[in-house]
């Protein structure tokens, strides 16, 4: 799902789409919203524990499925955090 620029915009499509069918009673502005990864792109020694000894087979095949994603206006801050 992820990808560079027309994947990306896709991605990002289809995560507002979800979004927006919540019905949420404030609306987001998802415009400025991007996209995050939950389990990051970079795995700090926390993700891989977490992960377990497989742990480069299971980032690669699941860091870029739409499982993985989220809209966040917090990218940033996110970084590679831990659950």
């Amino acid at each position: 799902m992820y990808g560079g620029g027309d994947k990306r915009e896709k991605c990002k499509f289809i995560l507002s789409v979800l979004e927006d069918s919540f019905g949420h009673k404030e609306k987001v502005d998802l415009t400025k919203a991007t996209i995050e990864h939950i389990m990051p792109q970079t795995l700090t020694e926390c993700w891989k524990q977490e992960l377990g000894s497989d742990f480069e087979d299971a980032h690669a095949k699941y860091i870029h499925i739409i499982g993985n994603l989220t809209l966040s206006g917090y990218n940033s801050e996110l970084s590679n955090e831990p659950f």
